[in-house]
């Protein structure tokens, strides 16, 4: 039987007591997120070079492979460990597998996220190479529930008994976007959106579909790979500004994966009105329609459109209309729970 050492435990816990069910999706997802963080610590322990997209090498999946122990049913609580139950040491000097070895960096990462103010640069000892520990950090980041997040997540590394399952606390998210977000200057800019297309007529150059229209995006030589293999998915990217519309895209750091996009207005009666806080918006591209799907679940809203900003125009006008619905309304006229949502509504203009 496979010791804890090798073992990784997660567990999720719906905050709605009317609804305690936990999605397959998300948790399949967490998985990959664990995955994908220990196959690239693997690599950095291994000193290879930080891979952007492609299969990982047979080694390092051999050795770094997770598989699920154990899972409780009817519960969102499941234990993963190492595929493969090593006899033989690959570093007899240190005694511990590689494997082993990556799963307690792995929670040493996890540690410095949960506890560190500094979080990047103090992660710079555990994982050596830049890029790579950017790429871990933003997985980590896609486990870590914010403050609005639907489910409480506990984590255990290495120690899977109850004492050692330590929350991963929604205060810490500032924290791990922080770190995670690269120091712009009055000239950079930051877009998110998707990366529709490579521009085959001009060398080195895409486009992106953003909330306010397209943007063209340059890119040096050196990190086309890297476009190529975001292209279709939803991106974020720091740059400098060519002109209004160009940004240029110079570092394979300066791009990263989203699942999400943040809007800072609503629109009431055809006006827009700014945020006190963002309101976050899942986003998806339907393939197969060639249509965009744009949702919130913290406000049961969603939209779909062919162009991705009338999909978030739609959703600013759908908020203006909650909000005069529940704000201008009369709380006589309510019922307790919308009363509750009326009161994050008016939370968000700062009435």
């Amino acid at each position: 039987m496979q010791n804890e050492s090798c073992q990784i435990r997660i567990y999720i816990k719906s905050k709605n007591e009317d609804s305690k069910d936990v999605p397959i999706t998300l948790i399949a997802s967490y998985f990959q997120n664990l995955q994908n963080i220990l196959y690239q610590i693997c690599e950095d322990i291994n000193e290879d070079d930080c891979r952007h997209a492609g299969r990982y090498p047979g080694f390092i999946v051999e050795n770094c492979e997770l598989v699920l122990k154990k899972m409780t049913i009817n519960s969102s609580d499941a234990v993963v460990g190492l595929s493969q139950t090593q006899t033989s040491l690959p570093f007899p000097d240190i005694g511990k597998t590689l494997g082993e070895r990556a799963i307690l960096k792995t929670n040493d990462v996890f540690e410095i996220v949960r506890q560190r103010d500094n979080i990047y640069p103090d992660l710079s000892p555990v994982i050596l190479d830049e890029g790579r520990r950017y790429h871990i950090l933003s997985e980590v980041d896609e486990i870590w529930p914010d403050e609005n997040s639907k489910y409480e997540v506990k984590i255990g590394i290495g120690k899977i008994d109850d004492k050692n399952l330590l929350e991963l606390n929604p205060k810490r998210k500032p924290k791990i976007k922080q770190a995670l977000e690269r120091e712009i200057t009055q000239s950079e800019r930051t877009i998110s959106g998707r990366l529709v297309e490579l521009n085959v007529t001009k060398k080195h150059s895409c486009q992106i579909e953003t909330p306010d229209g397209k943007i063209f995006c340059k890119y040096k030589p050196e990190i086309e790979d890297v476009v190529k293999s975001n292209t279709g998915n939803f991106v974020s990217i720091s740059g400098m500004m060519a002109d209004a519309n160009t940004i240029l895209l110079e570092s394979e750091l300066a791009i990263k994966g989203i699942k999400t996009i943040s809007i800072q207005q609503i629109k009431i009666d055809d006006k827009f009105v700014d945020l006190k806080s963002d309101v976050v918006l899942d986003v998806n591209y339907d393939k197969i329609e060639s249509k965009y799907i744009v949702d919130s679940k913290a406000f049961n809203i969603f939209a779909i459109n062919s162009v991705f900003n009338l999909a978030i125009d739609d959703i600013q006008e759908q908020m203006g209309m909650l909000w005069k619905g529940y704000v201008h309304e009369d709380v006589s006229n309510l019922t307790k729970s919308a009363i509750e949502f009326r009161k994050v509504l008016k939370k968000l203009i700062g009435e």
